[in-house]
């Protein structure tokens, strides 16, 4: 007669392989994509896994997060992982794993262990065709790594959203149910640890590998629902995903209810941020315990984790807010400035844009979503005021937009033009038609500033820019020269400048027109400065104070041995760098189908031998960009080197290899 553990359990243990080839440390990259906002990316990748997988589409996916616990004495062969994780602590016994290792031999060492229950309702579960076929959900999602097996309008494409949920556990380790709608199961357990040696119950030791799998068929799947242990079967259809082990171990004990708390209003705020619309249009349930977040109750949500009316926060943690106002004002025809746009574009399918007028917003800020309806970026644009929602609904677009994302789904991005030409040509292609269709219906919704320029980071509209507008630089700077010191914040996604005086301002990541200096004509110009900060922790930015000679052209300083504009190896690791205090100007411009910037950097003396690193300014950070082509010195990636700058006015112009346009910062050092 079987004892009740062994009713409970159902005779499960762990298996874990021997390890043949190259041995496997902790450090795993799936976890570190998640890093910095673990609760968040699990609700992200969760989330959009259970839309993929819908079963209804008239009625919405439901997502229940709970959290529980589970004994020891019911699933005794369950925590013989510990075990496990004692050998691999053996093995690597680098100082750097301790803190890691002695986390998860706490949380095991306790008799019970809390873990996530993740279920799902109105979804059909994870196919498994067997152990030697690929192609099933459930394959891809426990028995693979970097393996994508979803459908074309699935969220995720990288096969690398697990560690979201390996992330989360204390000990690496969740268990898999699963149900299909023609009364199909599975169910599996995972642990990815370290390469490790284990001395088996016959006294035998063999190095073991670092995925092991928990079930009672030899290391395999279970698909016989009465050999799933009771507590982890599905009654219907859908999955359920269980987080073993969660949080810092001794932390928790200290402050139970408040490490508890704060876990679930970080969840529910990333519900609320990435899956509002989703929620809105009752594609989406989704429960945290006892907190309900569905079309009801969304708008007190809304109210009640967000307290301000606006976004100034940076794109991971934007506000959604006023952009939710900004969707159901004219979902519901609310009187105000708010109007929906819809365009069916031949590269996208359909795509909606609705607008609101905010004039307590400096720029209009746009989120951009596509099928599933989960938050991927952020884009603002200048000279105009408000929020925007941009929804590719399309299913020709979506699919494209999805494989343009990073394993994080935060951005659409070109691929690098080097591996696939024709796939870079077209990315480019589709996300200028997003941009054209934003653009035009900006300018429509906003008749008043229809003379505007607005520009998107990241994408290639431009102007062309004549040859003697740009040699006649001078008559927008000499104009400029007046406006003297402005003091910014130090905080990069926040930093702007303006001169209200004058009727000008700086915003970052955007291009400015400015119609009341220039000659007539259009120039797409960008005021950029080098910056040092002051005492008071904000920066100095100087804006074209003095004035230039316009004469003198620039000349290499390394003689006539090299080439202008050429890739050069070189080591100056031993000479000083001096910093250059320069102030500087970046006009972009199509030439011959190439993207060019034309640099204007001024200084108030004769340099030579200068070193100049350019990087691309984001909301939230600055990149390195690697040059394809400089007029002048000779350039290593981002470094331009081999320059001379004279007193006044120096002109370079410089090609990048991704071919974008780019809010530059520039740093200038005098090598000696």
């Amino acid at each position: 007669m079987s004892t009740i553990t062994e009713r409970k359990e159902k005779n499960c243990t762990w298996h874990f392989e021997r390890q043949g080839g190259t041995d496997k440390g902790l450090k795993d990259a799936r976890f570190e994509t998640f890093k910095k906002y673990p609760y968040a990316g699990l609700i992200r990748e969760s989330i959009q896994n259970s839309l993929d997988a819908v079963k209804d589409k008239n009625q919405p996916v439901k997502v229940v997060y709970e959290f529980k616990k589970l004994k020891q004495s019911n699933y005794p062969s369950f925590f013989k992982l510990f075990d496990h994780i004692k050998a691999c602590k053996l093995y690597y016994k680098q100082s750097e794993n301790d803190s890691v290792f002695k986390n998860m031999i706490d949380t095991l060492s306790d008799n019970t262990l809390r873990y996530i229950k993740i279920s799902d309702y109105n979804t059909c579960g994870m196919d498994y065709k067997g152990e030697y076929d690929t192609s099933s959900r459930f394959y891809g999602f426990v028995r693979s790594s970097g393996v994508s097996n979803k459908e074309q309008l699935s969220g995720g494409s990288f096969g690398l959203g697990k560690g979201a949920y390996i992330g989360i556990s204390s000990l690496h380790t969740f268990l898999v149910s699963t149900m299909t709608p023609d009364n199909k199961y599975c169910f599996e357990g995972v642990s990815n640890l370290t390469t490790h040696r284990f001395k088996e119950s016959n006294g035998n030791e063999e190095k073991k590998a670092p995925e092991g799998f928990y079930d009672n068929n030899n290391g395999r799947p279970i698909t016989d629902p009465e050999l799933i242990p009771e507590q982890f079967i599905r009654s219907e259809p859908g999955t359920d995903i269980l987080i073993m082990g969660y949080g810092n171990y001794n932390e928790f004990n200290k402050n139970t209810l408040g490490e508890l708390s704060s876990i679930k209003n970080e969840m529910a705020i990333a519900v609320l941020r990435n899956f509002w619309v989703a929620i809105a249009e009752k594609r989406l349930e989704v429960k945290i315990d006892h907190y309900i977040i569905n079309a009801s109750t969304l708008e007190n949500c809304m109210k009640n984790f967000f307290y301000e009316n606006k976004d100034t926060h940076n794109k991971k943690e934007y506000c959604p807010k006023p952009y939710y106002e900004t969707y159901t004002s004219i979902l519901n025809k609310q009187e105000g400035n708010y109007k929906l746009f819809i365009n069916d574009i031949p590269s996208l399918g359909r795509c909606e844009l609705y607008l609101s007028a905010k004039t307590s917003e400096p720029k209009l800020k746009v989120i951009k979503m596509r099928g599933p309806r989960m938050y991927i970026t952020r884009d603002s644009f200048s000279g105009y005021e408000g929020y925007g929602v941009f929804i590719c609904t399309g299913e020709t677009g979506n699919e494209f937009l999805r494989s343009l994302e990073p394993p994080t789904h935060d951005d659409w991005s070109l691929p690098a033009k080097s591996t696939n030409k024709e796939l870079y040509k077209k990315a480019k292609q589709v996300l200028s038609d997003i941009n054209d269709f934003i653009k035009i219906s900006v300018q429509e919704f906003y008749p008043e500033n229809k003379n505007s320029m607005i520009n998107v980071e990241g994408l290639d509209e431009y102007l062309y820019i004549t040859d003697s507008l740009l040699d006649n630089e001078d008559l927008v700077s000499t104009k400029l020269k007046d406006i003297g010191k402005a003091k910014v914040s130090k905080e990069k996604s926040k930093r702007e400048t303006s001169a209200d005086k004058y009727r000008i301002k700086k915003v970052q990541n955007v291009k400015i027109q400015m119609d009341d200096i220039t000659p007539k004509g259009d120039i797409l110009a960008e005021e950029t400065a080098n910056v040092d900060f002051n005492k008071d922790g904000e920066d100095d930015i100087f804006v074209n104070q003095n004035e230039y000679n316009t004469n003198k052209s620039i000349k290499p300083s390394e003689g006539e041995k090299l080439k202008k504009g050429t890739i050069e190896e070189d080591d100056d690791s031993n000479k000083i760098r001096i910093k250059i205090p320069i102030t500087f100007r970046s006009i972009a411009q199509r030439i011959n189908n190439q993207i060019k910037h034309i640099i204007f950097i001024y200084v108030n003396k004769d340099y030579k031998n200068c070193e100049l690193i350019m990087k691309a300014v984001g909301d939230d950070s600055e990149t390195t960009i690697n040059i394809k082509h400089s007029s002048e010195g000779y350039f290593n990636n981002g470094y331009l080197k081999g320059i001379s700058l004279i007193k006044g006015k120096n002109k370079i112009e410089v090609e990048f290899e991704d071919d974008l346009t780019h809010s530059l910062t520039i740093i200038a050092h005098e090598i000696k």
